[in-house]
């Protein structure tokens, strides 16, 4: 099972998770992925 763990939450619930075997990921971190992708796509243009 994957959880999408919120940014306003600890890391340690994904970390728990992640130890308990799930498949968790931090918010900010997509948000991170995105902006990085965002800035990539407009030096492309």
């Amino acid at each position: 099972m994957k959880f999408l763990i919120d940014n306003a939450l600890s890391p340690i619930i994904a970390e728990g998770l992640q130890k308990a075997g799930f498949e968790a990921i931090l918010d900010y971190i997509l948000h991170l992925i995105q902006s990085f992708l965002n800035l990539l796509l407009k030096m492309i243009k």
